[in-house]
């Protein structure tokens, strides 16, 4: 057997596996920019593919367009939009896993942010819902200020009711790959 069909059948073997965790396990699989036109595409794929209760399917909502918009907003991967803006790029996976739905984003970060996220993702881990709520309502106050905050990692935490989990892979160029997820219960 020659090492091309070798090379031919690993990837074979790949693409069948990439096919049956899609067709199981993935809701949603999505790479580039989280500009309004393409969110909109998503969220209507999402509304087809939940098939629940009102109460989750709000949940999943709020929670999918808070992940899209920190991507948006905190990516240093930006990409030129149609209105002459830029938006920032990403990945997002939603997933089955259980009895929960599992999102994971991941973006391009500065090395000089990883610590601030880790230290806001730690205090937000360490508080109950009211804590939570307390919080949120003191980010709001540094907002109105121009302040920079954690509402999006607050507002995350509290849609989900679990805790919040990042890696970070070196990029190079002073940047890290930032890996997020959380989940939300397919019975609340």
């Amino acid at each position: 057997m020659s090492d091309n069909s070798v090379n031919i059948e690993s990837k074979a073997e790949f693409l069948e596996d990439f096919y049956e965790m899609l067709s199981k396990e993935v809701i949603i699989a999505y790479r580039g920019t989280f500009e309004k036109s393409v969110l909109g595409v998503l969220a209507q794929n999402i509304e087809t593919t939940i098939d629940s209760d009102t109460v989750l399917k709000r949940k999943f909502f709020k929670l999918f367009l808070e992940l899209a918009q920190n991507i948006s907003d905190h990516s240093v991967e930006l990409v030129k939009t149609a209105s002459d803006g830029s938006s920032g790029s990403g990945l997002l996976i939603i997933k089955h896993k259980g009895e929960n739905y599992v999102f994971i984003t991941g973006n391009l970060i500065e090395n000089k942010d990883l610590e601030s996220i880790n230290k806001s993702i730690e205090h937000i881990n360490s508080l109950n819902r009211d804590q939570l709520r307390e919080f949120k309502r003191k980010q709001i106050e540094l907002s109105e200020k121009g302040e920079k905050n954690c509402f999006g990692l607050i507002q995350i935490a509290l849609i989900s009711g679990h805790h919040l989990e990042i890696k970070a892979i070196e990029a190079g160029n002073n940047q890290k790959f930032l890996i997020f997820s959380t989940e939300i219960s397919k019975d609340k």
